[in-house]
């Protein structure tokens, strides 16, 4: 495995070109464009999720891109798989076209079950 970062693209459907992103590593699309709600289970998402992100590591980065549920999940499993519960994402600047690295802390995020009935 190598030393240098890896830049998780939540969802890369071939459009966009992420090249100003791999300044800050190795891009890693976690879906790309054959992703076609063929995972309408949440649990097989998380399981081809955790498959992607087998590798993450608190120095890698998140690029935050694509349906928002696919977001959410990406980043619920890197905080489960951060040591020390904070994630880094990149923030893309519409004004000086170009991502800026944002880290999040959820270590003080406390968790509670709630039960929605579904």
């Amino acid at each position: 495995m190598s030393l240098e970062n890896n830049v998780y693209v939540v969802f890369n459907d071939g459009k966009r070109d992420f090249y100003k992103a791999k300044s800050f590593g190795k891009t890693v699309n976690v879906f790309d464009s054959g992703y076609d709600n063929q995972y309408r289970n949440t649990d097989v998402m998380v399981e081809h999720i955790k498959e992607k992100l087998e590798y993450y590591m608190d120095e890698d980065y998140i690029l935050i891109v694509g349906e928002p549920l696919l977001c959410a999940l990406v980043i619920n499993v890197a905080i489960e798989l951060s040591e020390s519960k904070r994630v880094r994402m990149l923030r893309w600047d519409k004004f000086l076209m170009n991502y800026h690295p944002v880290e999040v802390d959820f270590s003080c995020v406390k968790q509670t079950q709630k039960d929605f009935g579904i």
